[in-house]
């Protein structure tokens, strides 16, 4: 059996989704062979996972046609027949990709659309902001859910006994010395984000515990995060690195961490995927939504409003005047949370 996953983007749901893999091994073993179609400039998450035969790498940035893109595959497919697609990401791009292979059978996952909707719009009704959503729709840990809906599709059974994958770190980058606490303030869209004002009040507490006397600060970010510059406090145990590291950088800094504070976003997948445990910070999306960190210590920190969910990426805006599911997370609530674990 020779299988294409897709999946372009983004960093944390490519993390995510690798938990597929594992669970194909666990019903082909020997017998599979596993391709992955993503963006290239995610190609460094993945780029070595052992089980992975062949990485289809799409130029976004040079403007490439869905239609060149498969001619590639398929040079692939008349050497090494690829016997069934998964399409991981239910977009427009992966069902042109798909149409473009036509020949070869496919499958979309149930990314849950309608239900996510149903939550947003109807947030305000007890029944779509509670656990009895999680466990009627089978919404659940994404590492877990994902392999169950294709579980029921390839009528295969399901262990449960999935996990997602990052690539071996083979960065340049000295490790560095001593325990330290990764501060991650980033997240793709601005209402996701916890106010930078109060990464800065969590981190100058967090530097006065006597507990974490021993524990650095190292704030990460990508290139364009420049909001993170805004955290300035003038400490040694403080190390700001927004902008200076390559995807692969972050990657090695990120696994030798203690500890992760971070948004929901890519960067605390990231974490997960080391075995590095996370404080996971949700507003305007919900962490039943399926994307809630899974590992025993990690935690999830929100607050329930009646808003709450209004949005199922963290796209939009919030209507409010204040965006109080952010704002009523405080920095005091975190530290105490960092302490305890710790």
């Amino acid at each position: 059996m020779h299988i294409l996953l897709i999946r372009f983007s983004s960093l944390g749901d490519i993390i995510l989704q690798t938990s597929v893999i594992s669970w194909l091994q666990s019903q082909y073993a020997g017998d599979l062979k596993i391709s992955f179609a993503l963006s290239q400039e995610y190609q460094d998450l993945i780029k070595d996972h052992s089980s992975i035969t062949h990485l289809f790498k799409f130029d976004r940035k040079k403007k490439q046609s869905m239609l060149e893109f498969s001619k590639e595959i398929k040079k692939i497919h008349q050497e090494e027949k690829i016997d069934l697609i998964i399409d991981l990401h239910g977009t427009l791009r992966s069902f042109l990709l798909r149409k473009f292979l036509y020949s070869i059978p496919s499958i979309v996952v149930d990314k849950k659309r309608l239900i996510r909707w149903l939550m947003v719009r109807f947030s305000f009704l007890p029944l779509f902001n509670s656990s009895i959503i999680k466990k009627f729709f089978n919404i659940d840990l994404h590492v877990k859910r994902v392999p169950q809906d294709f579980a029921n599709i390839l009528l295969s059974p399901f262990y449960g006994k999935t996990n997602t994958f990052m690539a071996p770190v083979k960065s340049k980058k000295k490790s560095i010395r001593g325990e330290y606490i990764v501060i991650s303030p980033v997240a793709s869209f601005e209402s996701k984000r916890w106010p930078v004002k109060n990464f800065a009040i969590l981190i100058d507490l967090l530097l006065k515990q006597p507990s974490l006397s021993l524990y650095n600060i190292i704030i990460v970010g990508g290139p364009k995060d420049d909001y993170c510059q805004e955290i300035k406090i003038n400490d040694p145990r403080v190390i700001n690195l927004q902008g200076k590291l390559s995807l692969v950088d972050t990657q090695a800094i990120i696994s030798e961490a203690s500890l992760l504070i971070g948004n929901d976003s890519g960067t605390s997948h990231m974490a997960e995927a080391q075995n590095v445990s996370v404080i996971s910070i949700f507003g305007p999306t919900h962490e039943n939504f399926g994307f809630a960190p899974y590992l025993e210590k990690s935690q999830v920190v929100s607050v329930n409003l009646w808003c709450r969910p209004c949005s199922t990426t963290g796209k939009k805006k919030c209507f409010r005047k204040r965006h109080y599911c952010m704002d009523l997370i405080t920095p005091k609530r975190i530290c105490e949370m960092v302490v305890m674990q710790l």
